[in-house]
């Protein structure tokens, strides 16, 4: 007897498509939205593990300042958010929000955004070199559901392939929007040209096509407003280059801690500080590949709440 369960993205069944254990994890897959999960039957993992993780923290050192940690889906969302017009300043939270880089970014432009993530080294370094005290903390979805908060946006990058039950947290989110408001949600592109082993267990327990996208949207009463793909060759090659410094232990959440730190952090903060010029010059090759159906590495879902307020998973 095949064993199923539901999907939590469109609610069809899901089924085994690899008895071969990945790191411990089975790999389910959704044959109606193309969603796939990892599920293993140890203990899942926890936020401690990503708070204290070295490679996670190392990106506090090869940052040049927060403008080097914006990636594309941060520059895509940006350009919709400011779209939105408000008679007051949007209030925007950034769930997941590391050092608070995306805040203070926003912050720049004038709006009134916040953002809660459970690494407190983080968030203390963004509150002390970023100037974002009272504006990031630890504090959890609940807590804020709690006291009463709202938000026009609510902005979750690259953060629901990291959980074990993200519909939960979606749902979460969704409380906290005011009608009308929007849900942004970045994830990696399920088709994708090219897998860098972050992409698995332990590190991203979900795989996310557009379409399982869109039903999750639809699942928790969203309306997708717009779904943008990535082609970057830049990121392609980055990440690519980025893997021959791995070891290949699984000493890091992100597949491998690095062979040479020193000459793999110096490279990363070379390549953070010439991003732009390499996505600049790497543009048309980009178009072309994204025209025959080429993708990498990620893409942003724009969703708007119902502005009757209606929230919540849908049956």
């Amino acid at each position: 007897m095949v064993e199923v369960v539901p999907c939590r993205c469109c609610g069809s069944s899901m089924s085994i498509v690899s008895t071969v254990a990945v790191n411990g994890y089975v790999r389910w897959c959704c044959s109606c939205c193309g969603h796939e999960h990892f599920r293993s039957p140890a203990t899942a993992v926890g936020s401690e593990m990503y708070a204290g993780d070295s490679d996670y923290n190392a990106d506090l050192a090869v940052a040049a300042d927060y403008r080097a940690l914006l990636q594309w889906a941060h520059l895509t969302a940006t350009a919709d958010i400011l779209l939105e017009k408000r008679a007051e300043p949007l209030r925007v939270l950034d769930v997941g929000c590391f050092n608070g880089f995306y805040v203070r970014h926003l912050r720049e432009l004038g709006l009134n955004a916040f953002g809660v993530d459970f690494n407190a080294s983080a968030v203390a370094y963004g509150q002390a070199v970023y100037g974002l005290e009272g504006a990031i903390s630890t504090r959890e979805l609940q807590d804020l559901i709690a006291a009463g908060e709202s938000f026009d946006v609510v902005t979750m990058f690259e953060v629901v392939e990291h959980l074990e039950d993200f519909s939960a947290v979606i749902d979460e989110a969704c409380e906290l929007l005011r009608p009308g408001g929007l849900l942004i949600v970045s994830v990696p592109n399920n088709r994708m040209f090219w897998r860098p082993r972050l992409d698995g267990p332990p590190h991203h327990l979900s795989r996310f096509s557009p379409e399982s996208l869109r039903r999750l949207a639809r699942r928790h009463c969203l309306s997708v407003v717009s779904l943008h793909e990535q082609m970057s060759l830049y990121d392609f090659l980055r990440n690519y280059v980025g893997s021959w410094f791995r070891n290949e232990a699984q000493s890091s959440m992100r597949g491998g801690s690095f062979r040479h730190p020193g000459l793999a952090n110096f490279a990363r903060r070379g390549l953070n500080r010439c991003k732009y010029l390499g996505n600049l010059l790497l543009t048309p090759f980009n178009a072309i590949a994204y025209k025959f159906g080429f993708r990498y590495i990620s893409q942003v879902m724009i969703a708007r709440a119902d502005v009757s307020g209606r929230l919540g998973s849908s049956p």
